[in-house]
């Protein structure tokens, strides 16, 4: 078990569960005056037994699941009571009230958690190769959120997938420029899954190709040099994850 991919599997987690009830932070759910009307609006979504069930996972305050602490990653939702008193399995009780299976949580957005997990070169690469075709399938990156780019466009199809070999380090390289083209077209406003995907590729590169100057590079620096935020620095704001995770406790 990596405490530290446990860490942020727990956050991606926690923030799918904030949006399927319609909040965006742990704060959200606290029980003051301020959030007296979205609790309101909230639990109408749900009645009788369902509306129940939802008051206690969430807006029960103190009494209730600890999260702030799952948004921030300080504590990994229970799967199953360990029998002491007042520990309850949260996460499959959320998953249960959703109708949701534990794959979010062990796998992340497009199974990309496997890379991390996995201790073999063709296996971190053929996880990232279905992840990266999974994202590809669900997004258009020709529209927005995306940078439009009507000049030299690289696609996943013509420039990565129909060009696929035997040689893994082969196929990282074309899975690392397909990511780089759009990280950097992209600089200005950065999307969580495609640097999410990049820190992947480039995971693999240092872990198993001993390659320090290629995919990282422009997620620790930004490649223009003009100090703006870059892939780790963004994951670190809009998730809490430290920069020095990914590479060095993964």
């Amino acid at each position: 078990m990596n405490k530290a991919l446990d860490r942020i599997k727990t956050i991606f987690w926690c923030r799918d569960i904030f949006r399927r009830i319609g909040i965006e932070k742990a704060s959200q759910l606290e029980l003051n005056a301020q959030n007296k009307t979205l609790h309101s609006l909230l639990s109408k979504k749900y009645e009788g037994e369902k509306n129940k069930q939802f008051t206690e996972l969430f807006l029960s305050g103190q009494d209730g699941p600890a999260w702030i602490k799952y948004y921030e990653g300080r504590t990994v939702p229970s799967e199953k009571s360990n029998g002491r008193k007042g520990n309850r399995p949260i996460r499959t009780l959320v998953e249960e009230f959703f109708n949701i299976t534990s794959n979010y949580f062990n796998n992340g957005p497009y199974d990309v958690f496997k890379v991390f997990e996995v201790e073999i070169f063709s296996d971190a690469v053929f996880c990232l190769i279905e992840s990266c075709q999974a994202f590809n399938e669900s997004v258009d990156l020709t529209s927005e959120p995306f940078k439009t780019i009507n000049f030299g466009r690289i696609t996943w199809d013509d420039n990565v997938q129909k060009l696929l070999t035997n040689n893994l380090g082969f196929n990282i390289g074309k899975i690392s420029s397909f990511l780089r083209f759009y990280v950097n077209h992209n600089y200005d406003d950065h999307n969580e899954d495609l640097i999410l995907l990049a820190i992947a590729a480039a995971y693999i590169e240092t872990k198993y190709l001993h390659k320090e100057l290629g995919l990282i590079t422009i997620l620790e620096k930004d490649p223009l040099f003009l100090e703006r935020t870059n892939g780790l620095e963004f994951m670190q704001k809009k998730f809490g994850i430290n920069t020095n995770i990914w590479f060095n406790e993964l």
